[in-house]
């Protein structure tokens, strides 16, 4: 006869879900007890539809957490789910999930995963873009700024503090950032109101930190500093502390892209698509 462990394994799934969001009416991404957020939603659903019977045991783990007001294209969870029979295929769970979502937040994908998968610590690299309209930007300078980002630096002055910290926490790596214009939102907007994008892609990122170096590379393109406030602002021994400067708007922040080594996305049938 087979134990109940073993039974019990067999009706377990460890799978990621590839999810989209729309993160302007939401308190941001993670769980709050008394505000309405992305993960909150998602929690609710998965229980709902008894994919899993309590987050604290479904070996849970997300890709990252998004600020109140950010969007996604990719954000990814990982966790084990019920599987009540071997037909219960991927595309039924996203149907089942998306039935019990709000409209602005949609399951695309699945993948099923290995045990021991976690989103966060196996994500090889995140992309962000921030679209904004070009206006008098000087687009140019703003692409000199940007390249100084490129490299495993101390961003300490590019994001926001939470308590004390050791040095080495601050360090990140910055694999790219390139200013252009929006190819895929052109047919939007017309040429003296030309849409464009900040693209960022790293292998994580501080606490608001892309807000924060978007901020800056903005007071370049309007001429009120030069590419070179990023070398002063990355030079920790001519400036220890961070100064004090507005963060770019939220909204038009989305998380674009989280990569993955072994993951084979499957893509919904049906994804009722926001």
């Amino acid at each position: 006869p087979r134990s109940l462990s073993t039974t019990k394994e067999q009706t377990k799934a460890h799978i990621a879900l590839k999810v989209a969001y729309l993160g302007w009416d939401y308190h941001g991404f993670a769980r709050h007890n008394l505000l309405p957020t992305i993960e909150g939603n998602l929690f609710t659903a998965l229980e709902k539809t008894h994919l899993i019977q309590s987050i604290e045991h479904a070996k849970y783990s997300r890709c990252g957490r998004t600020d109140a007001g950010v969007s996604a294209f990719s954000q990814v969870i990982g966790l084990e789910i019920n599987q009540k029979s071997p037909q219960q295929t991927g595309n039924r769970i996203v149907s089942m999930l998306n039935s019990n979502l709000p409209k602005d937040i949609r399951v695309l994908n699945w993948a099923r995963t290995e045990s021991h998968f976690d989103a966060r610590h196996d994500c090889l690299s995140r992309t962000y873009k921030y679209y904004f309209p070009r206006q008098n930007l000087n687009l140019e300078l703003m692409q000199k700024a940007a390249e100084k980002f490129v490299g495993t630096q101390d961003f300490r002055n590019f994001c926001k503090v939470r308590g004390a910290k050791q040095q080495s926490e601050y360090r990140r790596t910055i694999y790219q950032v390139a200013i252009e214009p929006s190819k895929t939102l052109a047919h939007l907007t017309s040429p003296e109101r030309q849409l464009c994008e900040l693209t960022i892609r790293g292998r994580s990122f501080l606490w608001h930190q892309v807000r924060c170096m978007t901020a800056i590379l903005f007071l370049v393109g309007q001429g009120l500093e030069s590419p070179s406030i990023v070398d002063y602002l990355l030079n920790i021994e001519s400036t220890p502390s961070k100064p004090h400067y507005e963060m770019a708007c939220e909204t038009p922040l989305v998380l674009y892209d989280s990569e993955y080594k072994h993951l084979k996305w499957n893509t919904s049938t049906t994804p009722d698509l926001v």
